[in-house]
């Protein structure tokens, strides 16, 4: 409950509580906090399902990023349109799907490179379909290539 909202139940509660209103007012002002709280409780369900489904999303992109996974699916798995997840992502993540997803698979990467497999199995491996592309998005990300930043770690 916000602020705002916590200021206007006080408020209610404090006009029933004005012993100079008749019976008919204070039933009145009854019912209208009733109603106050019902639209609260709608809210809040609104929001619980709100962010189970951008949980849904996120657990799935963590289970699935090393697949060929597209934003349509991640809608589709989370039960919202494509609009809805992007407008969640963005409000709530201040990123978009795409991105986070992006995001994911380099910092899989990273953890990657620092064993003993290849930096194009590693590609392979955290989604990337392309190893050049692979190589330029970690290389934008983290300002250093996966085989420089493997050979650092290596030494």
């Amino acid at each position: 409950m916000q602020t705002a909202e916590k200021k206007e139940l006080i408020e209610h509660c404090n006009k029933m509580l004005d012993g100079n209103k008749s019976q008919t007012e204070k039933y009145l002002d009854f019912f209208k906090l009733l109603s106050f709280i019902e639209d609260a409780k709608e809210l809040s369900d609104t929001e619980k399902t709100y962010h189970k489904d951008r949980l849904y999303a996120i657990k799935y992109i963590n289970q699935h990023y090393h697949s060929k996974i597209s934003i349509s699916k991640i809608a589709q798995e989370a039960h919202v349109s494509i609009n809805t997840l992007e407008r969640h992502f963005a409000e709530n993540i201040k990123m978009s799907p795409g991105t986070y997803l992006k995001r994911i698979r380099l910092a899989k990467a990273v953890k990657l490179l620092s064993t003993a497999i290849s930096v194009s199995e590693t590609a392979e491996k955290c989604g990337f379909g392309d190893y050049s592309t692979f190589i330029s998005e970690f290389e934008k990300f983290y300002g250093i290539t996966p085989l420089k930043y493997k050979k650092g770690r290596t030494n």
